[in-house]
């Protein structure tokens, strides 16, 4: 594998409060990797051509005062594969003479960015931050069989013309009320929006045959909502007490559950016994409770009902953590 590339970086200052920096990078990366490929019960070991282009840009504005700090952004990638599929020869007697897979499709991810920070006074200090973004792929599909024995096998579209917007909203507060005691809360709001077109796509098993039936794609799309709060209490020599309530609600698209809900507490104690020695406890307790689990009826293959995705299950626990740290020496 070899991977070459260029880095450009721009910036400047103008006066005290105004800064732009602007950074263009291009990665090309030549060689090869393995893969493999299976004709139904049969399968072959195979190497697939790497050829792959990366430009990637980054563009910022900010302001910085006393009190108000902003900035404005832009992140940009642009992906591009030269070799479009891996073709090969099946060493096998079978129906087919030959196999082809796609190798990963040209694609691009556009970012903008926003964020300000204020002191609202000596001790507080409040900050935000929201980036929209969309990635996009719209690569020609390949025929959907290479075996002409099994005929024409038509596609629903010419291109998948995928395209995917994603949205992250952040909201912060700190504030010390005193030398010892400082309070935190925030809230993150993460959405992507998959608005890829549906359709119904014929069949064809490992280039062997074709299936009577088809398959739909999937956009899958999700929201998530996050709060926190939590305090930070200073103790005396060096240790701290910590504790925090935090919320965290989940909805889905073409999941087995569409909404789950989890609260939890936790409370932390790092205790100082001496300058080489330091032990923290910490415990948590979490409840999650979701909608009732139903497989998803676009998929076909029913799923087996014995079978539950954990991370969408109800669920309770208690979390009990111990750390301890010593330094004997300077080295050790």
């Amino acid at each position: 594998m070899g991977i070459g590339g260029r880095l450009s970086q721009a910036g400047r200052q103008w006066g005290q409060r105004w800064e732009y920096k602007v950074s263009f990078r291009r990665e090309d990366r030549d060689g090869a990797r393995r893969a493999s490929g299976a004709f139904l019960f049969n399968s072959a070991q195979l190497v697939r051509p790497v050829d792959y282009e990366t430009d990637e840009v980054d563009a910022s504005i900010a302001y910085n005062s006393r009190k108000f700090q902003a900035q404005l952004a832009y992140y940009g990638s642009i992906f591009r594969n030269n070799d479009k599929a891996l073709n090969w020869d099946n060493p096998y007697t079978g129906v087919a003479d030959s196999g082809q897979l796609a190798l990963p499709p040209d694609n691009e991810f556009h970012q903008a960015m926003a964020s300000v920070g204020y002191q609202l006074s000596d001790r507080t200090r409040a900050t935000a931050d929201v980036a929209i973004g969309r990635m996009e792929q719209d690569e020609d599909f390949l025929p959907a069989t290479v075996n002409a024995a099994l005929g024409p096998v038509p596609l629903p579209r010419a291109s998948l013309d995928g395209e995917v917007d994603t949205l992250t909203a952040n909201l912060r507060l700190s504030s010390a009320l005193s030398d010892t005691l400082r309070l935190n809360a925030s809230y993150s709001y993460n959405e992507r929006d998959n608005d890829t077109p549906q359709a119904d796509y014929t069949r064809v098993l490992t280039d062997s045959f074709v299936s009577a039936t088809t398959r739909t794609n999937l956009p899958y799309s999700y929201t998530r909502d996050t709060f926190k709060l939590g305090a930070d209490y200073r103790l005396p020599k060096g240790s701290r007490l910590r504790a925090g309530y935090e919320y965290d609600a989940y909805n889905r698209d073409f999941q087995e559950v569409d909404k789950t809900e989890e609260n939890s507490l936790w409370a932390k104690l790092k205790w100082r016994i001496d300058y080489k020695t330091h032990l923290s406890f910490k415990y948590t307790y979490a409840e999650r409770d979701g909608d009732s689990y139903e497989p998803v009826s676009e998929i076909s293959g029913p799923q087996n009902p014995l079978l539950r995705k954990y991370n969408m299950a109800d669920r309770t626990r208690n979390l009990v953590g111990v750390n301890a740290s010593l330094s004997p020496t300077e080295r050790v």
